[in-house]
């Protein structure tokens, strides 16, 4: 994240250590104050625990909105959150960064949305020791079709409530 909104690589940033918490350097600019400064209404959906505010990535933002994941930040929320804000602010220059965390589940091992476990086989749903951290977990064929999986529902998750916007936002004409 920090990469993204900053420009900067790893080294360029220093936020990298997983229990030490830092802070963007006030010196770099980020992508969404540059996109502000442009003009643009900025606005940020977050769900990411290591995206919180002291970081630095809200820095630029009209409109903050953080919620843990697990606490109620979860696809089908955020989603819906951010069509609704669309179409709220149709009539101005938008830039909208939206975080799920939803994909992170999987490599913890916390259960998966019922939409996504019902297309798992009982195979790809068995437990699997999730390790100290993602990144240095073995591959699992499992957890591989759990990742398509629920970004299969996060595309039907986007496809419906498009639909289902167009269709209020006509019936309100």
């Amino acid at each position: 994240m920090t990469t993204y909104e900053s420009g900067l690589d790893t080294l360029g940033h220093m936020m990298f250590h997983n229990t030490i918490d830092g802070e963007l350097p006030q010196s770099v600019p980020t992508l969404t104050e540059y996109i502000k400064e442009k003009g643009y209404f900025t606005s940020k959906f977050d769900g990411d625990w290591r995206c919180i505010y002291s970081y630095g990535f809200a820095r630029g933002c009209d409109q903050y909105v953080y919620q843990i994941q697990s606490m109620g930040a979860r696809a089908e929320h955020e989603i819906i959150n951010a069509i609704e804000h669309i179409e709220t602010f149709k009539d101005t220059d938008q830039y909208l960064w939206m975080t799920v965390g939803d994909l992170h589940d999987i490599a913890d091992g916390f259960d998966l949305s019922l939409a996504v476990q019902k297309n798992l086989t009982l195979d790809e749903l068995e437990y699997e020791d999730v390790g100290k951290t993602s990144v240095k977990q073995n591959y699992s064929c499992g957890k591989s079709q759990r990742y398509k999986k629920t970004i299969q529902y996060f595309d039907m998750l986007f496809g419906f409530y498009i639909t289902t916007s167009k269709r209020i936002i006509k019936m309100m004409k």
